[in-house]
């Protein structure tokens, strides 16, 4: 059996050294009374090469286009356009964040 992490979000996402590395986080418990802040507490991290990362987002966005044909989310009128990749297998994103 393979085991499950929850996160609520992503609390961290960034390119370093090569790699992207994406931080999971939750949202802390609080009391009822109190003001919860929005800021998550990351408890794991997801360490991905450039072409990885493509490959996953890719089927997350496959994922979220059945996810909206069947009525589970809603498409926002601006959509983010596709990461697309050149022939050297060099995404729009990897251009991108090297101007950082």
């Amino acid at each position: 059996m393979k085991p499950e992490i929850f996160a609520d979000g992503f609390s961290a996402v960034t390119f370093r050294n090569g790699m992207i590395r994406m931080d999971l986080g939750s949202l802390p418990i609080g009391n009822q009374g109190e003001s919860q802040s929005n800021d998550m507490d990351a408890h794991h991290r997801l360490v991905l090469t450039p072409q990885g990362f493509l490959q996953g987002l890719a089927l997350m966005q496959d994922l979220a286009r059945r996810l909206a044909e069947a009525g589970v989310i809603r498409r926002t009128e601006a959509e983010p356009p596709a990461v697309s990749a050149d022939v050297q297998g060099n995404s729009v994103a990897d251009k991108a964040s090297d101007k950082l």
